[in-house]
């Protein structure tokens, strides 16, 4: 027979052992999934705070790298060629729309700016040819003094600088050597951007030596503007293209090219020299009253005589950044705390004031990165305007 302390020692656990065991077990689980979960959330705060940060850098780089380059093949001899172009395009023809080196499209209350750059892309643009011959017309022959840089297939764009003449565009399709210059033509039927017989695009007397008309080499041309679509910054080359547009869901971009993703605005504003200096004094948005001196600028925006487009020599630009996921609410309230309110210390802001970020009915489950920069407009303060 088996003594008692034996038996004692072989007994195993009781149910009230496995029952404490179980409930310490669950605990720790519990203790080891919370501390998962904050870890995770800092993790994915941290992640997507770091994409953020890589696509506004990235946004405000493409923008600042191409925005330099306006004005490139639009000023001659301290004037600017022009600030309104007659354009032919597929059988449309459009007389003096607004034609400058920077444009700045306000996009109003809890809109993104928009921003356009034009730019020769030719090594010649800045040097254009004079005309010899007086062209009364948008005629097939255009005779300039020096046919150096031009090929079959660039733009041109003519002009008289400093009377306030539109400019006209127009496509080399040949090109001529005479003994008085260079022929280019523009034969119509071979460019869409060339009007036929009967569309004069040129002003009422025309193009030529008195006062001296040129014509500059805009290459392919560039005009590319840039907006926030489906919330992502696009580039379209207006020189080439309608204006961009998008489909959500998933997006579907349309004459539009995707840059950056998770931008939701871009602000800018014009640096504004006082006349015949280089040296910005103030900055205004591109819709404003009385910004400056009350003859520049009206409630609908830049009044765009020579002059005063001379006048910008900087743009001032803020791009807006989010975090790719929604932060989730707080369990007690289901209020997200991302960015609490519009007072709050990581709302978005910058130099030229608040930016609205809440048209988005979610914008406080997100976080936002806000950079900016200042681009001097280096081809007009060259030109010396």
């Amino acid at each position: 027979m088996k003594n008692a302390s034996y038996v004692k020692s072989c007994s195993g656990f009781s149910l009230i052992d496995i029952m404490v065991g179980m409930v310490v077990g669950l605990l720790t689980m519990l203790a080891i999934m919370q501390s998962y979960a904050a870890f995770e959330g800092q993790k994915r705060t941290t992640t997507t705070g770091m994409e953020a940060q890589e696509n506004g850098l990235m946004a405000l780089h493409a923008m600042e790298t191409d925005i330099r380059q306006a004005g490139y093949g639009l000023t001659v001899s301290g004037a600017l060629a022009c600030t309104g172009i007659n354009t032919y395009i597929n059988g449309v023809t459009t007389l003096n729309s607004l034609f400058v080196p920077i444009q700045i499209t306000n996009g109003g209350a809890g809109s993104s700016d928009t921003l356009t750059a034009t730019y020769s892309t030719s090594a010649t643009g800045g040097v254009p040819a004079n005309i010899v011959t007086q062209m009364p017309n948008s005629a097939a022959l255009l005779t300039v003094n020096t046919g150096n840089g031009f090929n079959v297939g660039d733009m041109l764009l003519i002009s008289t600088p400093g009377t306030g003449l539109p400019c006209a565009q127009l496509a080399v399709t040949g090109i001529q050597t005479q003994a008085n210059g260079v022929n280019l033509i523009s034969n119509s039927g071979l460019s869409i951007y060339n009007p036929p017989g009967g569309q004069n695009i040129f002003p009422p007397a025309g193009y030529g030596t008195t006062p001296q008309s040129v014509v500059f080499n805009m290459g392919t041309m560039v005009q590319n503007q840039y907006q926030v679509l489906c919330s992502s910054l696009t580039a379209t080359n207006l020189a080439i293209s309608a204006p961009g547009s998008c489909t959500p869901g998933p997006a579907v971009f349309t004459n539009a090219t995707p840059l950056a993703s998770n931008i939701i605005n871009i602000q800018a504003q014009y640096g504004i020299a006082p006349t015949g200096t280089q040296s910005v004094n103030c900055w205004v948005n591109a819709t404003t009253g009385n910004a400056c001196d009350g003859s520049d600028w009206t409630a609908a925006g830049l009044t765009a005589t020579p002059a005063n487009v001379a006048r910008i020599k900087a743009i001032r630009v803020a791009v807006v950044a989010r975090s790719s996921l929604m932060e989730r609410a707080d369990l007690a309230t289901n209020i997200c705390t991302a960015t609490p309110s519009i007072t709050a210390a990581n709302y978005p802001t910058w130099d030229g004031g608040t930016i609205d970020v809440t048209a988005d009915p979610n914008w406080r489950c997100y976080r936002y990165k806000v950079y900016q920069t200042i681009i001097p407009m280096r081809n007009i303060l060259w030109a010396n305007l």
